[in-house]
């Protein structure tokens, strides 16, 4: 956990990026009218803490974190992750004057109207300073950064931005393909939330 405090802060399209853990610096590939919250940036230290990590990039867009050994506490995570429920409660303690909610996507897909609220939600979060995290369902195959799972991930991430295309500013702590910070689709955002969901 030693290497968490040797940090290399980068200022990359407007995006507060942090290097650890070895990986190069991530920079997000620049988009058209983007509207993105400055963040630190981290590389979960294992297989079982993209929930602690999502936390913290999410609470670090307002206020310090307490750190990712801290928020693993705070959520209760162990070697079978993080539940669902812990999220929302946790990201409220941590950033003053939040009041984070959990919203479940039920079905394989999330349906337009759920996908319509969904960009609404984040969009309003990223325009008043605030991220939202995800919990995402990844059939085998389709990773959205060209990751090859060969099995059905279950993954929190992190939305720190959006542009006028509908896209989404992702920051994912396991950094499949030292790809960490990349852009998605809002809608196949919201369908990866499915069978979990979303907190705004």
């Amino acid at each position: 956990m030693s290497t968490l405090t040797r940090r290399n802060m980068l200022r990359a399209s407007g995006l507060t990026v942090l290097a650890g853990f070895g990986a190069a610096a991530l920079a997000a590939p620049a988009q058209a009218a983007d509207h993105t919250v400055p963040h630190e940036y981290v590389v979960q230290p294992n297989f079982f803490w993209c929930g602690p990590s999502a936390c913290h990039m999410a609470i670090t867009a307002k206020t310090g974190s307490p750190g990712l050994e801290a928020l693993a506490q705070q959520l209760g995570t162990t070697e079978n992750g993080t539940n669902f429920g812990a999220i929302s409660p946790v990201l409220t303690q941590n950033i003053p004057g939040a009041t984070y909610r959990d919203q479940w996507i039920a079905g394989n897909d999330a349906t337009p109207e759920e996908k319509a609220v969904f960009w609404d939600r984040v969009k309003q979060n990223i325009d008043t300073g605030f991220a939202t995290v995800c919990n995402w369902v990844v059939p085998p195959g389709s990773y959205p950064n060209g990751y090859q799972n060969g099995s059905t991930i279950y993954h929190f991430t992190t939305v720190v931005g959006y542009n006028d295309n509908r896209d989404l500013l992702i920051a994912d702590s396991a950094n499949f393909n030292n790809v960490g910070v990349y852009w998605v689709p809002s809608d196949r955002v919201a369908t990866l939330c499915a069978e979990r969901g979303y907190f705004w």
